[in-house]
Formats: structure tokens, sequence, C-alpha cells
């Protein structure tokens, strides 16, 4: 009987390190990618609740005397960023922008960006988002 020659096994035992050392950078840029945008979601989500409890009390409160400072009080204790308060014979509007930083701005040098517009209309007490 002849026995046949047996295959070589190759040795794959750095292939898997190798493979782990370059997928290490897009997975941890994927995950802090990730998490910027849950980040930039909680903000936004944080923005337009006190905007709306914000112009809620001057809905509440149309005929205060400095309402406009007290709205400008308000959104300056719980928010960043420029904000703009116009008050009219009919309406409250807030508009705020902001751009936070974190980890996806740094590395990439751009910025995301929270620009909301909303209007409270004294008639209807209804809150409008533009």
């Amino acid at each position: 009987m002849k026995s046949r020659p047996q295959k070589q096994s190759l040795n794959n035992k750095g292939q898997s390190l190798v493979v782990f050392v370059i997928l290490l950078p897009v997975l941890l840029l994927f995950m802090a990618f990730i998490f910027e945008l849950g980040n930039i979601t909680y903000l936004k989500n944080k923005y337009e609740n006190e905007i709306k409890s914000t112009i809620e009390y001057g809905l509440k409160h149309q005929e205060d005397e400095n309402l406009e400072s007290k709205l400008n009080r308000l959104l300056d204790e719980n928010l960043e960023g420029n904000k703009e308060i116009n008050i009219t014979e009919s309406s409250i509007e807030i508009h705020i922008t902001h751009n936070p930083n974190g980890i996806y701005s740094e590395l990439f040098k751009q910025q995301f960006e929270i620009n909301l517009t909303y209007i409270g209309q004294f008639a209807t007490g209804k809150i409008i988002k533009e």
C-alpha cells in the first residue's frame, strides 16, 4: 500500500490578529458615530422640550411686563447656543441654533447643527414647529 502524502497545514494563527487590527479603527469610528448620533438626538429632544415649555409659560403669562426677559432667562438657564425671541401681538417665536462639540466633529472637523424654530399663538394656544 502506498500512503498518500499528507497536506501540509498552513499556520493561520496570526491571521485573526491581523484582521482584528485592521478592522479595529473602522469599528471604533462606527461606534463613535453611533454615540454621536444618539447624543445629537438626545440634545435635539431636550431643546425641543425646553422651547415648548418656555412658549407655554409665555402663553400663560402674556400679560407680564418683562415677558421677553423672563423667557430669555428660562432659555439661558437650560440651553446653550444662539437664542432669538420675537414677541408680537399674536405670537411668540423662539429660534435657537447650537453646534454641539463631540467626537465626530473633532475627528472630521464637521459640525452637527441643532436649528429649531417654534411659534406659539396667543389666540389658539397652539405651538407650531417651523
